[in-house]
């Protein structure tokens, strides 16, 4: 990969600026799907038993979906799913996403309370069994 674009320094800068900035507040689709792009390139280009997904994880948690707009949220959330599709599980450590799934499932909004299940449903496809994550299938509000 390009030199010093691996490294977890700069992809924790990268998404710190993503983050701050404007790029998850868009209105613009063409810049909501750039910085998907940029995100999963991130992970991709990431060396082999680096924590650099893991980092991606926990910046998207700590400042994507706690933001105050509803938009931003999604869009984190949304983002958070389609990485774990496209990578797997493996790529990323199971407590984090664990964290992400509760932090998505108490949402007072359905839609991201939905996409907190499907994050759920490809943990428990990772063990083939919901077993493991009986603890967090059983906090789930009944419908």
């Amino acid at each position: 990969c390009c030199k010093g674009a691996c490294s977890e320094d700069t992809a924790s800068r990268i998404m710190s600026l993503l983050l701050k900035g404007a790029a998850f507040a868009s209105s613009r689709p063409s810049t909501l799907k750039t910085t998907q792009e940029l995100v999963f390139k991130l992970v991709e280009v990431a060396p082999e038993g680096s924590s650099t997904a893991d980092n991606v994880v926990d910046l998207i948690q700590q400042h994507g979906l706690k933001a105050k707009k509803p938009k931003v949220v999604k869009f984190a959330a949304t983002l958070v799913l389609q990485s774990i599709q496209e990578f797997g599980t493996s790529a990323f450590n199971v407590s984090k996403l664990s964290a992400v799934h509760e932090t998505l499932v108490g949402n007072s909004n359905d839609k991201i309370r939905a996409v907190g299940i499907e994050v759920l449903a490809e943990l428990c496809r990772t063990f083939a069994s919901k077993s493991p994550l009986q603890a967090l299938v059983d906090k789930l509000k009944k419908s």
